[in-house]
Formats: C-alpha cells, sequence, structure tokens
C-alpha cells in the first residue's frame, strides 16, 4: 500500500511539472515543482483580474461568479 501511495505521488509530481512552465523535468524536486506552480498561479489570476478589469473598462458585464476574492 505504502509503495502505491508513493508511486501515485510521484506519478502526480511528474504530470506537474509537465503542465508547470519552468519546472519541466524537475520531478524529482517536489519542492521546486510546488513553488513554480504556486508562481504560475498567481500569474494566471494576475492575468485573469487584468483581463476582467479591462472588459469592466470597456462597460462589459462580467459575472461576479468570474471574479476572484481580489476583485470583489
Amino acid at each position: 500500500a505504502e509503495y502505491k501511495r508513493r508511486r501515485s505521488i510521484r506519478h502526480g509530481f511528474e504530470r506537474l511539472s509537465a503542465i508547470v512552465p519552468g519546472a519541466e523535468g524537475k520531478a524529482q524536486a517536489e519542492r521546486v515543482v510546488l513553488q513554480k506552480a504556486i508562481y504560475h498561479i498567481h500569474e494566471q489570476l494576475k492575468e485573469r483580474e487584468a483581463l476582467i478589469r479591462a472588459l469592466e473598462a470597456r462597460g462589459e458585464t462580467v459575472d461576479p461568479a468570474l471574479k476572484t476574492g481580489y476583485l470583489q
């Protein structure tokens, strides 16, 4: 059971490292993968907020459910 659990965790880090920019091939360094994932998510949230603000500045209506806590 422990082997399966560790293998599953390792597989998850391999998948995560494959999709997070800058984490490619670093699945062995879980800390690095997690740090890069956090940074990437924060950057994506900032970009999303900027897009929402741009839409609202043009007078577009944005569904409140799509806004993050920062914009509400």
